[in-house]
């Protein structure tokens, strides 16, 4: 009778062992299930976030070459701008010289300082006492050289006028130039800016796909040793 109550007991205590085992399997078993179901969704919410890092990559990717082709666009026809201008310059500069009322002004000053020294000759000639019919005649050229005299320094003042007209002009396209020429490179500095913004943001993208990827190839690997 005692050894049968003890081995009641034993079997009592084994049953009792064999629940708790069996108990803390299910549990484990839960708990694996539960954490199963975490690493996947995880790993789901990671190759989607892969996915969007990816399709922002290229976004910037095209943005950058897009904003990098306008830029080397701006750069050529700021250069082709500047170097136009410079040669529209130094044309200038080398025609100014030639121009035809240039030309012609040093011409009629020339010709008003010649009668200017005729007329001072005649006065001396006037001065000197010289015959009634030459004095008539000398005052009738002199009147005659007035004329012409009054007649080139309102043309020369014509043509002085025109030269400052021309150099305000001249002047003003230059103002626009130099304007035009610091919009183009305040543009080109944004640009630039802008690129390398944008480089930079692409760079933290793709490193952060590359840390997603890798924490998603990890979380596969995880799966795939729980699935075995």
């Amino acid at each position: 009778m005692f050894t049968s109550n003890a081995q009641l007991r034993d079997l009592e205590i084994q049953r009792d062992s064999v629940v708790a085992e069996r108990k803390a399997v299910e549990r484990q078993r839960y708990f694996s299930e539960e954490a199963l179901a975490a690493a996947r969704g995880h790993c789901e919410d990671l190759e989607a976030q892969i996915a969007a890092s990816h399709g922002e990559n290229v976004k910037l990717t095209q943005e950058v070459e897009a904003l990098q082709e306008d830029s080397e666009t701006k750069v050529l026809g700021n250069r082709a701008y500047s170097e136009k201008m410079a040669a529209h310059r130094k044309r200038f500069e080398e025609a100014e010289s030639k121009l035809p009322f240039v030309v012609e002004l040093a011409r009629k000053r020339a010709t008003v300082q010649q009668l200017m020294e005729k007329k001072e000759e005649l006065l001396a000639s006037l001065q000197e006492g010289e015959e009634e019919a030459t004095v008539g005649q000398v005052q009738d050229e002199i009147s005659c050289l007035q004329s012409e005299m009054t007649v080139l320094k309102e043309a020369v003042g014509e043509k002085e006028n025109a030269v400052r007209d021309e150099k305000s002009r001249q002047a003003t396209l230059q103002k626009e130039i130099e304007l035009q020429r610091k919009r183009s490179e305040a543009v080109l500095k944004r640009l630039r800016c802008q690129v390398n913004n944008l480089e930079l943001e692409r760079r933290q993208w793709r490193l952060k796909m590359q840390h997603l990827e890798g924490e998603a190839e990890e979380l596969r690997k995880r799966l795939q040793a729980t699935d075995e």
